[in-house]
């Protein structure tokens, strides 16, 4: 056995899923997984994942639902998550509820036009945007997380999102060829945003960004870019989303002030 995840939500309710490195040891899993799911109420989900790849991903290229439901529920924002294995959710979410009141904060009045929320996990802030927006699409290269956010939207009846599976730097730009964006989110991972998903913001003139860093250092890198190349930054808020650490995130608006 590698490792232990231990997925829960506001109920209390939790995903459990074993971590191998051997599809030999899956067999005698199970039996140890069915006795310990039985025994516990709590327990509402169970995966083995088989992980033989030396790499820095915790979970495996085989992933399997043995018991319970395939994910745990979720509610934020009046909004009902789907949260599977290998979907993104934040883990603090009373602070995840001010990170996005925040985001929404800073992208003002937005009822008419549309918003591209890019690296959209589950959705989460796509979703808390689409009452606030004429359209939210949102942009994510784990096609699970795209398809719980598909999921998401159909089952809270929201039918003013969409959801693209990809990465950024790559469908970001075809998009804003054929979508005109009055502003984008990105909430990248710790490497950032790639250089070419920055250079399709400035080439096509968006009017606001609103960047959700958890790495001071790619988020210094890229804000640099940005101002060079015709941004401003206007706002700073940081979120202490994991306390008595040494991280925060930050929530920065940014605006555009180059010519149109």
């Amino acid at each position: 056995m590698k490792h232990v995840i231990v997925r829960n939500n506001e109920k209390n309710e939790v995903m459990l899923i074993i971590v191998v490195s051997k599809k030999s040891q899956y067999n005698q899993l199970v039996k140890v997984l069915e006795k310990l799911y039985n025994e516990n109420k709590f327990i509402k989900s169970v995966y083995i994942s088989v992980k033989i790849d030396a790499n820095n991903v915790i979970l495996g290229e085989d992933t399997k639902h043995i018991f319970g439901d395939e994910y745990l529920k979720e509610e934020m924002e009046g909004i009902k998550f789907n949260i599977y294995p290998v979907s993104f959710f934040q883990i603090n979410k009373s602070q995840a509820i001010k990170l996005y009141d925040k985001t929404i904060e800073f992208l003002g009045e937005s009822r008419n036009n549309t918003v591209i929320d890019a690296f959209s996990g589950t959705g989460t802030i796509a979703m808390a945007l689409s009452s606030k927006v004429r359209k939210a699409i949102g942009i994510e290269s784990v096609e699970s997380s795209v398809n719980a956010a598909r999921e998401t939207a159909v089952e809270n009846k929201i039918d003013n999102v969409e959801f693209i599976n990809g990465k950024v730097e790559k469908v970001l730009p075809e998009l804003l060829k054929k979508e005109k964006a009055e502003a984008i989110i990105f909430d990248p991972p710790r490497r950032g945003i790639d250089e070419k998903a920055l250079r399709s913001v400035v080439k096509n003139k968006i009017k606001k960004i609103v960047y959700i860093s958890c790495n001071p250092a790619t988020f210094a890198r890229d804000t640099k870019f940005l101002i060079e190349n015709g941004y401003r930054l206007e706002k700073v808020s940081a979120v202490d989303m994991f306390p008595q650490t040494n991280h925060v995130e930050c929530v920065v608006l940014m605006s555009r002030v180059a010519p149109t």
